[in-house]
């Protein structure tokens, strides 16, 4: 998320440091307008960072302010605030939240759903709607363009066109940034073999000495980009059609109880009956009303959607 930082990861990394260095020279961050800053922030995104690590406020609107050719973050903020602000807001969050991620992150899930879950629903007779896939808080698109070259590497023709694959952050230049399919050397070198790289991309076209690629047309064309809030169920409630598997990887553990509740309320409002849920590694379901029951496939844990009518008769007894 993008949420607003890996419906990848947006990801949030937030790095730690022991001593907060002083203000770049020029720029004014008073501590009540970093406290602002950060309430902002959960209002706008559902992010929580602590107005104590003012270096890393200082650290990320550095750049952005000295564009803007604004001084003082509380200047900043009033601009932001105002009518017509909904640019800038949006720079803030891209420049607040971290967007980490990289192809094929941690294997075994893609294998899963390669081997285990996708099979049974090709093969459903009783199936008309295609597979709907999201990958929301998706970054800067590895994750999304690795399913959809799995889907080309592992099936045929006529398997991976019934399949349909959305992706969503909250940042729109991370989005912008992901519809081009263009990768710095450094990326592609992180999760891709050599076939796949010399199979899935191709040169940029006026970058001679460089080994930064751009992702084939059959690869982007297969990946839908929006801009998704995960913590507005208005904006969530925009993706089209039920999904079949969600994957929300890496984002909830950079909300508070609260955020996360809301968020599962509304990835549970687009996701099918008995469809899945995949969240990190390292989070655990925050799941109060039963909404999801863990399942294990494979080697991955996967959260399955309960009928609407199951989690309703959970909540009364």
């Amino acid at each position: 998320m993008t949420t607003a930082t890996t419906l990848s990861t947006p990801t949030f990394a937030i790095p730690t440091q022991t001593a907060a260095p002083a203000a770049p020279a020029g720029l004014v961050f008073q501590p009540e307008a970093c406290e602002r800053l950060c309430r902002l922030l959960k209002d706008w995104c559902g992010v929580k960072i602590e107005s104590s690590k003012s270096y890393l406020i200082q650290g990320r609107l550095r750049a952005l302010m000295t564009t803007e050719g604004i001084a003082d973050l509380t200047a900043l903020l009033d601009r932001a605030e105002r009518p017509g602000g909904t640019r800038l807001r949006d720079q803030i969050v891209d420049m607040m939240t971290t967007h980490e991620t990289l192809f094929f992150r941690d294997t075994h899930p893609f294998e899963v759903m390669i081997t285990k879950i996708l099979p049974p629903m090709l093969a459903d007779p009783t199936r008309t709607a295609p597979i709907q896939i999201h990958c929301a808080a998706c970054s800067s698109g590895q994750e999304p363009y690795s399913i959809a070259m799995m889907l080309q590497e592992r099936l045929s023709a006529s398997s991976y066109s019934r399949i349909r694959i959305a992706a969503t952050d909250i940042s729109t230049g991370t989005i912008a940034q992901a519809r081009k399919g263009e990768f710095m050397d450094h990326e592609l070198r992180r999760g891709l073999t050599t076939a796949q790289r010399e199979r899935f991309f191709e040169p940029i076209n006026g970058t001679a000495g460089s080994n930064d690629s751009r992702l084939i047309n059959s690869i982007r064309s297969m990946v839908r980009f929006d801009v998704m809030n995960l913590t507005s169920p208005n904006s969530v409630a925009t993706v089209a059609g039920q999904v079949d598997i969600l994957l929300c990887r890496n984002v909830l553990i950079y909300f508070d109880t609260e955020t996360c509740q809301r968020v599962m309320r509304a990835l549970a409002s687009v996701i099918r009956p008995g469809g899945l849920l995949l969240l990190g590694a390292s989070e655990m379901l925050r799941d109060s009303e039963g909404m999801f029951q863990t399942e294990v496939i494979g080697t991955t844990r996967f959260q399955r959607r309960v009928p609407a009518s199951t989690t309703a008769s959970t909540l009364g007894r």
